[in-house]
């Protein structure tokens, strides 16, 4: 592996042309000369080393003037779709989109962490060859606090990560609402940075919750690791209701603390999640089904059958740890540089 690291530098005539763009379309610039500079790092460092593979993220679509030899990119997010405001649209994010719809027509070998995602990107982009989904390299051994999360006599259920419209926060605070009002016998504890839906903030809605359910609902804008870690660990199960996602890692952090992950299937967890077997995976987004579907797990479902769904976490986890993943990675690696 070998890592580039050089500034940016500009001749005076675009720095000019680009201090002039940034004022209007200033993603779109950042994203331009981003790519741009990678290449020209790249093909420098060539003239020393060879590379025999490139690996790209379509992030901010890095990968839009791609340097040339075997090359593949990774899916990390989607940008039609990561979108927390979409009503508002301007022609910096119409660029911003057909930049990163460009990059990913420059690679032939995609792979992916998530297969919803990854087949909806398939299909919008009418791509010729198909993604390869591989496991995400997650060091599952994590540190602990001995902070206490529970309450006397109240199950835990556990959100994190940002709190934004693709993460499903929309969805979560009217399960949570829904829930509360018909039952006060969990705690539901939700962490994770503020953001937006629509270009309003979750902070009123949160600040809601807290006064009318103040025995069974509280938020962090932040945990340190440890600590998230031992939420997990303490939790009874694990909410990811995400409108979009890429394979979140807390699905894997939830699941190695012994907790099950219930996630909507738009969460692109099919690779990980089993309904019923490892977890559950929603296909809706009705409220009520998710509330009923809390209640049974928690409530209603025999101790043995906990136990299995809990032997059976353990299994599915085997091919996300780092060796064994990073194992399947070189595999593909070594399959391009064949082809």
């Amino acid at each position: 592996f070998h890592v580039i690291s050089r500034k940016i530098r500009l001749h005076p005539f675009v720095k000019f042309l680009y201090t002039i763009a940034y004022r209007k379309i200033p993603k779109t610039c950042e994203r331009f000369i981003a790519s741009w500079n990678i290449r020209d790092c790249i093909n420098k460092e060539q003239q020393n080393s060879r590379f025999d593979i490139l690996h790209y993220t379509n992030w901010k679509a890095i990968g839009l003037f791609p340097a040339k030899g075997v090359k593949l990119i990774r899916i990390s997010s989607y940008e039609k779709l990561w979108d927390n405001n979409p009503d508002f649209i301007s022609w910096d994010k119409k660029i911003c989109r057909w930049m990163e719809e460009k990059s990913f027509r420059k690679f032939s070998n995609i792979i992916g962490p998530g297969d919803y995602l990854a087949q909806i990107i398939q299909a919008d982009l009418n791509l010729s060859n198909k993604i390869d989904i591989l496991p995400t390299p997650v060091n599952l051994s994590f540190e602990k606090s001995y902070r206490n999360f529970r309450q006397n006599g109240l199950k835990l259920v556990i959100c994190a990560g940002s709190v934004s419209r693709i993460k499903g926060h929309d969805l979560l605070f009217s399960i949570i609402r829904s829930y509360l009002e018909k039952y006060d016998d969990i705690l539901f504890l939700v962490s994770g940075k503020l953001l937006f839906s629509n270009g309003k903030s979750y902070e009123p809605v949160i600040e809601k919750l807290k006064k009318d359910f103040p025995k069974n609902f509280e938020f962090y804008k932040h945990l340190d690791r440890d600590d998230l870690m031992n939420a997990f660990h303490q939790s009874d199960l694990s909410l990811i209701p995400s409108l979009i996602d890429n394979f979140p890692n807390t699905a894997l952090e939830s699941m190695a603390q012994g907790t099950p992950v219930m996630a909507s299937h738009t969460a692109s967890l099919g690779t990980l999640i089993q309904n019923r077997y490892n977890g559950f995976i929603m296909n809706t987004r009705n409220t009520n089904d998710w509330v009923l579907a809390i209640r049974q797990y928690l409530f209603e479902t025999p101790e043995n059958e906990r136990n299995i769904l809990l032997e059976n976490i353990k299994k599915s986890l085997e091919p996300f740890h780092v060796k064994k993943a990073v194992t399947s990675l070189f595999r593909y690696y070594r399959s391009i540089l064949s082809a």
